[in-house]
């Protein structure tokens, strides 16, 4: 056990490795927890903020261990539970932890791209001239099991309106009119596709959106396997923005860990 006159120079990695432990709810690792955290409380050398942090994480550790002995109804560290045993170092606890998110990625993304299949045809039937692609967390292979499929499609007829608009050859009004029959059309065709539900438009937000749930998606991580969509109009600096990402993650390894670390 490390001198409680003199705190270990990582104190990070050490509170993270404890409370860790306690996310699991066993006794004899709570108790563990607990006593490190104490002897690190008495120790002189600690600043203010590191002394008001340790007393917060056992103040929270005693709640717990009273209120909630069994690790299904801890709600702040659930997903923490399915990991293996923490390790002794927070750094490879922490490196385990975000290789759990990347294997949650890729079903995530296989189920998003399922989705834009299904989107594509249901839009390919009536609306002409209409492109879809998926950007955000999917695109830059960045999900994780909580996330919904962003997808930004383009319409021929709102793209040729928004060129008139600034060219000054229509005025607002005709161009909110194509934006808004642009959007109902969407919905219309999702509805007649019968493969999504819970469907919304949203006409006249900065940017134009449909909300829509894919039944079909296979989501392994919701009950019935669905995936929550938002169906954007021309939404393009945000595609690009995805690819950017993407790219800086396929460029080095870590700095894919580093933005699903701090997601």
């Amino acid at each position: 056990m490390t001198d409680p006159s003199s705190p270990p120079p990582d104190l990070f990695n050490a509170l993270a490795s404890a409370i860790a432990s306690l996310s699991r709810e066993r006794p004899p690792h709570a108790a563990a927890a607990q006593s490190f955290l104490s002897q690190l409380l008495a120790a002189s050398s600690l600043t203010a903020k590191q002394h008001a942090s340790i007393g917060a994480a056992l103040a929270e550790l005693s709640l717990l261990r009273t209120t909630a002995p069994h690790h299904e109804q801890l709600t702040r560290a659930s997903h923490l539970a399915s990991l293996p045993a923490p390790p002794r170092r927070a750094g490879s606890f922490l490196r385990a932890l975000v290789a759990s998110e990347f294997e949650s990625s890729s079903q995530t993304v296989a189920a998003s791209r399922r989705l834009l299949a299904h989107l594509s045809a249901a839009l390919g039937k009536t609306t002409l001239g209409c492109s879809c692609v998926v950007y955000g967390s999917s695109l830059a292979e960045l999900a994780t099991r909580s996330s919904d499929v962003d997808v930004s499609i383009r319409v021929r007829e709102l793209e040729l309106a928004k060129a008139a608009f600034g060219a000054g050859r229509i005025g607002k009004a005709d161009l909110e009119r194509v934006q808004k029959n642009a959007v109902y059309q969407v919905k219309r065709d999702l509805e007649r596709s019968r493969a999504f539900e819970q469907i919304t438009a949203v006409p006249f937000a900065r940017i134009p959106v449909v909300k829509c749930v894919d039944a079909r998606a296979g989501n392994p991580f919701s009950a019935g396997g669905e995936m929550h969509a938002d169906v954007c109009f021309g939404n393009d600096i945000a595609v690009r923005n995805s690819f950017l990402l993407r790219e800086y993650a396929s460029e080095d390894g870590r700095a894919r860990e580093l933005m699903m670390l701090v997601k």
